[in-house]
């Protein structure tokens, strides 16, 4: 029989070694799903003394994709975010907890490894796979004031394995979805009231790294350099964002979602300096829009405790202690 698409679900988990894979410790709403098992092949072709092109393929090495969309729960999306900022710190001694996610520039530099749990419904015994040592290589936030706060994130991983005995076990949290008409925005330090929608981007490539070790799984999962961009459509009442992009003036963004639909809960996205490239005039409606690109600069303010420069940092605020996301 068919298995219904509406019984599937996924959980995350943060890993002790990266790659070895642990049960989920926190389930995820999510809007879609899109795993993949990327297997390379080497493909014989060698002639034969016969017109024909391909013979056969031996596979070579292996890793995976997981991605998906969702609402932004002021809890789970710390597990994406400290994947991709992973200088994270919480205070707080009782709830709520305030997290804060920033760039690492200490050690190694990179972030832990999360275990994803798919279930589909199709493996045999537990109907899931993990997908391990999971890496976010694309953050990306939308917001629209019509709409809610949405996300949709891409993560590199090992090779997939099936969840060896039962079906994982199902910890959703009681959160709502927050309504994208919400947040307080702040440029340059003065709060604006005419942000109509716009998007915040983090990204970080993650490259596997191939060794002859004997096994088909890369020899490591490598985080990159971190990059944070976005977008703004803004009411346009007067020249004031058009200036910002002829003058580069590289204002403060603060866009704040509070705890008005969840009680005890932030989300907030902060930094320094943006810069934006371009702001252009658009005339498809009856009123006068600007759209407006960004992008981020590195600084010596919107860092963790491992100090360097960073873009950006977003805060969370929820029932979570510290050490839940790292």
């Amino acid at each position: 029989m068919p298995i219904p698409s509406s019984r599937t679900y996924i959980g995350i988990a943060k890993e002790v070694t990266r790659g070895t894979a642990v049960a989920p410790t926190m389930s995820i709403p999510v809007l879609t799903v899109a795993a993949h098992d990327e297997v390379t092949f080497i493909e014989d072709t060698g002639l034969r003394g016969s017109m024909v092109d391909f013979f056969t393929a031996v596979p070579a090495q292996a890793w995976s994709t997981w991605d998906c969309t969702g609402y932004v729960y002021p809890d789970s999306i710390g597990f994406w975010l400290a994947s991709i900022l992973p200088d994270v710190a919480t205070t707080g001694a009782s709830n709520p907890y305030t997290t804060t996610f920033a760039v690492l520039n200490s050690g190694s530099a990179q972030p832990k490894g999360y275990s994803i749990a798919d279930y589909s419904g199709l493996g045999a015994t537990s109907g899931a796979r993990y997908f391990p040592g999971a890496g976010v290589t694309d953050l990306t936030f939308k917001y629209d004031a019509a709409g809610a706060l949405e996300y949709a994130v891409k993560t590199l991983a090992f090779p997939s394995s099936l969840v060896p005995t039962s079906a994982p076990t199902k910890t959703f949290g009681t959160l709502l979805p927050t309504p994208a008409y919400l947040p307080t925005v702040t440029i340059g330090g003065v709060g604006v009231t005419y942000v109509q929608s716009g998007d915040v981007k983090i990204s970080r490539p993650v490259n596997p790294i191939h060794g002859a070790s004997a096994v088909q799984s890369p020899y490591a999962l490598f985080s990159g350099k971190v990059s944070v961009s976005g977008t703004m459509l803004v009411v346009a009442e007067d020249e004031t964002e058009l200036l910002r992009y002829l003058n580069n003036t590289q204002p403060s963004l603060d866009i704040n979602f509070p705890a008005t639909i969840n009680a005890s809960t932030q989300v907030k996205f902060h930094s320094t300096s943006v810069v934006y490239k371009p702001a252009d005039p658009v005339r498809t409606k009856d009123h006068v829009e600007i759209q407006i690109a960004w992008k981020a600069r590195g600084n010596v303010t919107d860092v963790g405790a491992s100090g360097g420069y960073g873009p950006m940092v977003v805060t969370l605020q929820n029932a979570l202690a510290a050490n839940t996301y790292v």
